[in-house]
């Protein structure tokens, strides 16, 4: 038989001082590791935003003046923008889950510091793009 991991071992000894279950711990630790990852995201989402205004505005950017072979930064941002709203989706799927699960009330006390699907997708820019997913003019 092996022996115990070292977060095994924590994990154990937090579930004997402290008044939770494993699972909720593991629960918790999650949320928080897919919250800070939202935050992260939501920053660099910003930062093109104030960059490029939107993500549209950058593909008709793209479309209109093309790629310079020197400089491939207008598609490396939007190849980033792309690969942070498909990070967000995902990140969101995983806390709604978990919201879903069993472990709602002892979440409860950290739901106001976990972002919600609505509130992860704010600001101008996520209201163009929702809009445009749903076929809304620009």
């Amino acid at each position: 038989m092996t022996a115990p991991s070292h977060a095994h071992q924590l994990l154990e000894k937090a579930t004997a001082i402290l008044p939770v279950s494993d699972e909720d711990l593991i629960y918790k630790g999650i949320a928080v590791g897919v919250s800070e990852r939202i935050m992260a995201l939501k920053k660099s989402g910003a930062r093109l935003q104030g960059k490029h205004g939107s993500l549209e505005q950058l593909i008709r950017k793209i479309k209109r003046e093309g790629i310079c072979p020197g400089d491939h930064t207008l598609y490396t941002d939007l190849l980033e923008w792309q690969a942070i709203d498909h990070e967000l989706a995902e990140l969101l799927r995983i806390l709604e889950a978990l919201r879903r699960s069993g472990t709602k009330e002892s979440l409860r006390s950290f739901y106001p510091t976990v972002p919600s699907a609505k509130s992860a997708f704010c600001g101008p820019r996520f209201a163009v793009e929702a809009a445009h997913r749903r076929g809304s003019p620009d």
